[in-house]
């Protein structure tokens, strides 16, 4: 039996080797930095402030809770360089290369073709045209194409009547909707079609689709 103590030697080296080659710094050219002797370092301190009033902070948790919620507001960044919260980093991943897909290809009297994104925006300006109606859902649409991504991932290819029970009750429970945002979606799914297939991008997508064609 080996009475060896265990060694991180070769899990630093794991680490370690090959990193320098990244280093902007050369080896022989690395110097240490040491303060002078006796000298006092000076650290910045926060002034204190007063605090803020009540109906103040109130407000700006507000602001700070819709900014997690939609991605919008939160008073920093310009319109080129906004901040985006971090949880919404996966869906925001997911939409960036979707293109077309996950598309939607209907059948019989609804035979087209149409992004699902597409699909869903066109539903939900039937009944709630303005910009303000159902902006919940609106803003969580990237969430709703990445719940229908996963039903068509588990089945290859999947009905949208057959799909969209399992992602609606997903999309309310990670929510917790209140009951006004709730019945936009079920608008939502009265108003979708009642028929086609769900298709996501793959390299046998296009084959999946002809066949309704």
């Amino acid at each position: 039996m080996n009475e060896r103590p265990p060694s991180n030697d070769l899990l630093d080296q794991f680490f370690t080797e090959g990193a320098r080659t990244y280093l902007s710094t050369p080896l022989e050219t690395e110097t240490m930095v040491s303060e002078p002797a006796g000298s006092i370092i000076e650290r910045p301190l926060l002034e204190q402030a007063e605090r803020a009033a009540p109906a103040e902070l109130q407000a700006y948790w507000r602001v700070l809770r819709l900014f997690h919620h939609s991605g919008k507001g939160g008073g920093m960044g310009s319109n080129d360089q906004r901040p985006v919260p971090a949880v919404f980093e996966p869906f925001l991943q997911a939409g960036a290369h979707a293109g077309f897909y996950p598309c939607w290809v209907g059948t019989g009297l609804e035979a087209t073709c149409l992004p699902l994104e597409e699909l869903i925006r066109q539903s939900l300006n039937q009944f709630a045209p303005e910009a303000h109606q159902g902006r919940l859902i609106k803003d969580q649409l990237p969430r709703l194409l990445l719940g229908f991504r996963r039903i068509i991932g588990q089945k290859g290819i999947a009905t949208l009547v057959d799909g969209w029970p399992t992602v609606r009750d997903q999309f309310s429970k990670d929510l917790a909707l209140q009951p006004s945002d709730a019945a936009v979606l079920d608008d939502l799914g009265r108003h979708l079609p009642r028929s086609g297939y769900l298709i996501d991008f793959s390299h046998v997508g296009i084959l999946q689709i002809r066949p309704f064609w």
